[in-house]
């Protein structure tokens, strides 16, 4: 995992599936960032989740199964997005570009500036800054 830092907000960033950990109330910050309001996604997230028979995904600070919540995605992406939540609230997990999604979901641009860096494809053909010494942050290869 590889930490990544946008206007203060840590993100821990998984360079082989590019998917994101988000702490308790990062989210909502990223939400706002963008130009849109946290409570309705907020409220969906916070208040369901499913266990799942055989998940294998746990929370990084508890170590508990996490559970599953489903959230109406944006018509670009075609789908309910998949959030993996904490069931103690210690934070959420997002696949590859579903903090984009979710991000759009509510209204929000994915596209400023900041977020763009942080949503598209995080890093290009697998570098990273430790092997170029530069961030190779790039954009969603679908825009």
């Amino acid at each position: 995992m590889l930490i990544l830092e946008l206007d203060q907000i840590e993100v821990d960033h998984c360079s082989q599936c590019k998917g994101v950990w988000l702490d308790a109330g990062e989210l909502e910050l990223l939400v706002e960032m963008a130009g849109a309001q946290a409570g309705p996604l907020n409220r969906a997230i916070g208040g369901g989740g499913r266990k799942v028979p055989g998940q294998k995904r746990r929370c990084p600070v508890c170590r508990q199964k996490m559970l599953e919540v489903e959230i109406e995605g944006p018509p670009s992406a075609g789908r309910r997005i998949v959030v993996d939540r904490c069931r103690w609230g210690h934070g959420l997990w997002l696949d590859d570009r579903e903090l984009g999604q979710l991000i759009e979901s509510v209204g929000g641009a994915p596209d400023t500036e900041a977020l763009a860096r942080l949503c598209g494809r995080m890093l290009k053909s697998g570098h990273s800054e430790s092997r170029t010494g530069k961030n190779d942050v790039g954009s969603d290869p679908g825009q």
